[in-house]
């Protein structure tokens, strides 16, 4: 049978040339950038100094959850828990938005694309927020943090690399077709986010002005996410709010079928 797919027609290889030569002086700009963000390094500092100690290496993360196991039982979502939220949740203008303004059913989100899990609850509440768009409204906030613990330099300049294209995107309404585009990749590198841009319209020169001209601005957003990031009390991405609760599942769970439930809850 002959496949009607349309066949995407290739690169010249001097234009793959020039280009991964583009997204290398992109990359080296990102890292110097993350500079400028070294007040947010700052901030997460208590927790490499509180938290760290207290999980320990995988083995002891695994003996958690099997004693977690055998005290509770099998750990369903009957089992989960959340809390109420204590604190002003304010949604800014450049958040990305999907829904109105108006819908009873408000969720937000805080999320990094280099974060797997975060990744995988933003397309549950994505789907599950258009299934209900008249009554579902879902927000996202971009925070330029490393998915976990994880405090190693390198996966700190990403998430912050990340951050800015995901910012970048946003600014041109293009945030969702980004996130979609970047959940297809194994990898995600200057090169991958150069291009993704590209088949979303945003050309290389749109790119360079965008993190040339209003870097600072985007830092700024993203700062006043991480405030209230830090109010919350909450240490690991993601973060799931809906209405005014702060949805927190047990240890070793789905953050996103939790998350669905809650939200799903406010349908009956």
């Amino acid at each position: 049978m002959v496949s009607t797919m349309a066949t995407r027609p290739s690169k010249p290889k001097s234009t793959r040339r020039a280009r991964r030569v583009d997204g290398f002086k992109i990359g080296v700009t990102l890292i110097l950038l993350a500079f400028g963000l070294m007040g947010i390094r700052t901030y997460f500092s208590y927790i490499d100094a509180q938290v760290a100690p207290r999980i320990g290496t995988k083995a002891s993360k695994e003996q958690t959850l099997r004693n977690l196991q055998k005290e509770e039982g099998n750990l369903g979502i009957s089992h989960m828990t959340s809390r109420p939220l204590s604190v002003d949740m304010p949604t800014y203008s450049f958040n990305p938005r999907l829904g109105r303004t108006s819908a009873p059913i408000q969720i937000k989100i805080f999320t990094n694309p280099t974060c797997d899990l975060c990744r995988n609850t933003e397309q549950v509440l994505n789907r599950l927020t258009r299934q209900h768009i008249s009554q579902m409204s879902m927000v996202v906030k971009i925070i330029p943090k490393p998915s976990g613990y994880n405090f190693q330099d390198v996966a700190l300049n990403r998430a912050i690399e990340a951050s800015l294209f995901a910012s970048l995107a946003a600014e041109k309404d293009k945030y969702w077709d980004f996130t979609t585009k970047v959940n297809k990749q194994d990898v995600l590198t200057s090169d991958v986010y150069v291009d993704i841009m590209a088949d979303l319209g945003i050309t290389l020169r749109d790119v360079r002005t965008a993190l040339a001209q209003n870097n600072e601005r985007y830092l700024r957003q993203m700062e006043q996410d991480m405030a209230l990031m830090k109010k919350l009390r909450e240490e690991e991405l993601p973060i799931v709010i809906v209405n005014d609760t702060i949805v927190e599942p047990l240890y070793g769970q789905d953050i996103a079928a939790q998350a669905s439930e809650v939200a799903s809850a406010f349908l009956r």
